[in-house]
């Protein structure tokens, strides 16, 4: 069996251009020395460049390299996908292969009966991924609150101020203004 570690710069993918200049990072550091520590012989690192393809290049290199029993370690659950569809399918195709996971973080194990219920708690959040889309929960409430009201319009038109001077009062556009008095 051998352990490889995986590490997908996150940071360095989703706060920098799309340059691949080299950086320290010491999450990097610190998620190899954990990698170490966890026994792996084998580490390696995704780049922005690399990570930004469908499935990373370097991860699939080390999906193709594994073989039945091998076992890839990552530190955090987010190195391995974007969204729980993809975590899901990565986890399927392992399962199907016989190449274990292994997270550090919050110290899981793809194996047995945490193998069985980690999957199935995945395969209802992406059923409700599917469902809800990118919409938010009827509970959220939808959109920003109200700060403007029509009675605080007309009392600054009162004043004598025009539609220019209230928005500039209010801190809302015009076009705010004259929504609101024709929603009035």
């Amino acid at each position: 069996m051998l352990r490889i570690g995986y590490i997908c710069d996150i940071d360095l993918v989703s706060n920098r251009a799309a340059t691949d200049a080299p950086s320290i990072n010491p999450q990097i550091e610190s998620d190899r020395a954990s990698l170490v520590e966890a026994g792996c012989k084998v580490i390696r690192v995704e780049t922005a460049r690399q990570a930004r393809a469908a499935c990373g290049v370097v991860l699939q290199s080390i999906l193709d390299f594994a073989e039945q029993g091998d076992e890839i370690v990552v530190n955090r659950l987010n190195q391995i996908g974007s969204s729980s569809g993809a975590v899901l399918g990565l986890l399927q195709t392992l399962r199907a292969r016989g190449i274990g996971l292994r997270l550090l973080d919050p110290g899981l194990n793809r194996t047995g009966l945490v193998d069985d219920s980690f999957i199935q708690t995945l395969e209802m959040i992406c059923s409700l991924d599917g469902r809800l889309g990118n919409r938010p929960m009827a509970s959220q409430g939808t959109g920003r609150r109200n700060r403007v009201t029509t009675d605080d319009i007309r009392s600054l038109q009162a004043r004598g101020m025009g539609a220019g001077q209230i928005a500039e009062t209010l801190h809302v556009s015009r076009m705010t203004i004259w929504r609101k008095l024709k929603e009035a």
